[in-house]
């Protein structure tokens, strides 16, 4: 039932034990192609199956879908799942996400047409509009940091302002999740 964390060395005074029961875990998943209710379905059977060192099964209750948002599920206390989709197609990807919150770049109308034309996207596709948002984001922070992954660009660039994120409709209903999740009022 505890699992031993060690806070840098061995002896008994540094020890910190932390009951699993205690800690919260979160699975972020891309809805891709599948409504949400398939992917709660899906998780339940893989997590479903998993056990613990003593042979208890880690998924005790199956994650239900939450009544206040269509992307958001819940397993007893300390184990959720987020969904990520654009909310009018229910289908989609975290760049789903990240698409509003680039739309006033200046380079963006530029990356859209480089990317159009030097390369082919099936626009019908959850995926192939997520590897052209990729693209799309990775063209525009090309001059500011030249070979970096998606990933480095947002991180590491101004690509998405402070502003953009704090009032994005999006971003808050993820926070909402989280501080309900983890127990918390969100700011506003």
């Amino acid at each position: 039932d505890d699992a031993m964390v060690f806070s840098g060395s061995k002896t008994e005074e540094d020890q910190m034990f932390l009951s699993l029961a205690d800690s919260y875990f979160l699975i972020i998943y891309d809805a891709d192609e599948q409504s949400s209710e398939q992917l709660v379905l899906m998780c339940n059977k893989q997590y479903g199956d998993i056990k613990d060192i003593d042979k208890k099964k880690w998924l005790v209750e199956d994650f239900v879908l939450s009544g206040n948002d269509a992307f958001a599920a819940f397993s007893g206390k300390n184990k959720a799942l987020y969904i990520w989709a654009d909310p009018t197609t229910q289908k989609g990807t975290l760049e789903d996400y990240i698409k509003p919150l680039i739309r006033e770049h200046p380079a963006i109308q530029q990356a859209e047409t480089f990317i159009d034309e030097t390369c082919n996207w099936d626009p019908t596709r959850v995926s192939e509009s997520a590897k052209r948002m990729k693209a799309i984001i990775t063209a525009i922070g090309q001059k500011e940091k030249p070979g970096s992954s998606m990933n480095v660009i947002i991180k590491q660039t101004k690509i998405i302002k402070p502003d953009e994120l704090k009032n994005d409709e999006l971003v808050k209903k993820f926070i909402s999740f989280i501080a309900s999740f983890i127990g918390i009022e969100a700011a506003q």
